[in-house]
């Protein structure tokens, strides 16, 4: 904890004020990320459906694909033997998101947008597609994507998933 106090560049007293220990700092680190992804759900990109689409494909696949989300599921993978807890908290939050993104989706798009008008199905094979790709950065067969990488990525799964 002293390690990241000073890093934060704040005494340990103040960092003991927000967390007891290293899992709950990092519980609470992944709660503000988790409160501040479902937020931007809320707002709406400019423009045509699609455009609207590719704004919540954008938010969701930076919040799965960003170098630190990718970090934050490998320190996941790796210590949750040790904080079964926090597993079960995370696994809770991406469910969180997930309905979030599909409920956001659901305002945007209207069933007959989608093939088959199943917008739950198409929200789940959306989100699917992103997290094969984080996977794949996950076991380093992709290499780790930057902003406007990420964007493009969502931008293409968008254009292929719902056709204009």
């Amino acid at each position: 904890m002293a390690r990241i106090a000073q890093r934060a560049g704040i005494s340990t007293k103040t960092l003991y004020k927000v967390a007891a220990g290293k899992d709950d700092l990092f519980q609470t680190v992944v709660e503000q990320r988790i409160s501040q992804v479902v937020a931007g759900f809320s707002r709406r990109a400019a423009g045509d459906l699609h455009d609207q689409v590719a704004g919540l494909a954008i938010d969701y696949a930076r919040f799965v694909l960003s170098p630190e989300a990718i970090a934050t599921m490998r320190i996941l993978l790796e210590e949750q033997a040790r904080f079964p807890a926090l597993g079960a908290r995370f696994v809770e939050s991406t469910a969180q998101v997930a309905e979030a993104f599909d409920g956001a989706l659901t305002e945007v798009l209207p069933p007959e947008a989608v093939p088959g008008g199943d917008l739950g199905f198409f929200a789940r094979l959306f989100r699917l597609t992103i997290l094969g790709e984080q996977r794949e950065q996950l076991v380093k067969r992709s290499p780790p994507m930057g902003e406007t990488a990420i964007a493009a990525f969502a931008s293409r799964v968008v254009a292929v998933l719902l056709p204009r």
